[in-house]
Order: C-alpha cells, then structure tokens, then sequence
C-alpha cells in the first residue's frame, strides 16, 4: 500500500533505505486553539517534527508508541536514556525540511509515520494543557475538536484553514 503525501509534499529515500529527506508542504497549519498566541494556529515547521519524536522517545510521556520507533531511528535510544540531548538520526535541514536517519532501513517506516502513532504535535499544546493534553488534541487535520464528553460522544467542525484542495480548486473538507 503506497503512502500518499500530506503534511510533506515529497520525500527522498537515500542511503540504501537508511535515509529519509522529507520537504514539508507550506501552508499547513495547526488548528486555531487557545494554546497558541491570539488562538490563532501557526504553520508547522521541523521544529515540530522533532519536538513529537523527543516527546514520544521521553519516558516521562509514557507514549505508547515509543516500541514503534525504539531501535530504529539512530540516537533515539540514547536520547531516552538521556545519554544524548538530541536524537541524532532527526536532523532539520531547513524549517521546511527534516532528514530521517535510520539505524537500518526499514520497509515499513513511511507506513508508521503516515499512522497516527506519528501524529505531529505542536510544544505549545503539551505546555498549555499539560496533563490534559489528551482531552485537548491540537492538529492540522480537516476537522478540529469542538466538544468531547466522554460519556456522550465527540463533536468535530470544519478547520477553515485546512490546506487541501478538490479537483476544482474548493477547500476540502466540504
């Protein structure tokens, strides 16, 4: 199953699989939230990239994808075991562009990145809800969370700032 591209417009594996440069698309923005100044979501950038996979490696987060990516991005053990203050295989190229080192290449790596064990997360989010960041998902998807009761169910509105267009040029989603 092939991997289609959203909040990177393309890619380039090199290195015989063992490396990844991903261009990330302009335009994508994080959903309008109180955690950001003014409310007013901003564009994603590699900051970004490499904020989500620190907190995923942080064994204080407790994230339950960490078995995902343990072994597979160079220096992403080491950082866990703060022998390193950095992963050392996620390196920014530019605030549009990030590069991937892999330990060895893996086949599945798109797949699990394009999951949403890899959902990109904003810093500002995880600092402005704290431990309630799990009530309080901020994305770039189409929809954003308006209301969530547990007991009765979600409500999601449309992102008016969401990227994606249709074929005749009309912002998605309808």
């Amino acid at each position: 199953q092939s991997v289609k591209p959203l909040l990177a417009e393309s890619w380039e594996i090199l290195d015989g699989g063992t490396s990844i440069v991903f261009q990330l698309r302009d335009g994508i923005k994080f959903h309008d939230d109180p955690c950001f100044e003014k409310g007013i979501g901003r564009e994603l950038n590699a900051d970004d990239i490499i904020y989500t996979f620190e907190r995923i490696a942080d064994k204080n987060s407790n994230a339950i994808n960490w078995p995902l990516f343990e072994n597979k991005i160079i220096g992403i053990n080491e950082f866990r075991e703060r022998k390193s203050n950095k992963i050392l295989g996620i390196k920014k190229l530019s605030n549009k562009k990030i590069k991937f080192s892999l330990t060895k290449p893996f086949v599945s790596f798109l797949q699990i990145l394009a999951s949403p064990s890899a959902y990109i997360i904003p810093k500002e989010a995880v600092e402005y809800y704290g431990e309630k960041f799990g009530n309080h998902p901020v994305g770039t998807g189409p929809y954003r969370l308006a209301e969530w009761d547990p007991l009765k169910g979600l409500i999601l509105v449309k992102n008016e700032n969401y990227w994606e267009k249709d074929n005749n040029n009309f912002s998605l989603p309808y």
